[in-house]
């Protein structure tokens, strides 16, 4: 996912910036690990720091929650009943 504002934690010449993240359909653990908690799956699941994940912009960060549910929703069968 590209983000729309990347986002950069660090202070004093140990900056990181992030500006796309990968998300991938997650593990009934880690959906456990997250506690409900969006932010926490997304961090978990892209491998970047809590603190970066909770600095995510509006849309950058409903875009990622969408992605996250997209594999966690059935979707539409296809094809005759």
């Amino acid at each position: 996912l590209k983000l729309r504002v990347p986002v950069t934690i660090g202070k004093d010449g140990n900056e990181v910036t992030y500006d796309t993240i990968t998300l991938r359909e997650p593990l009934a653990r880690e959906i456990e690990e997250a506690g409900g908690s969006n932010i926490a799956l997304i961090a978990i699941i892209s491998a970047i720091p809590r603190k970066a994940a909770e600095q995510l912009h509006g849309r950058d960060y409903m875009e990622a929650v969408g992605h996250l549910n997209s594999f966690l929703t059935d979707s539409p069968e296809t094809g005759e009943s």
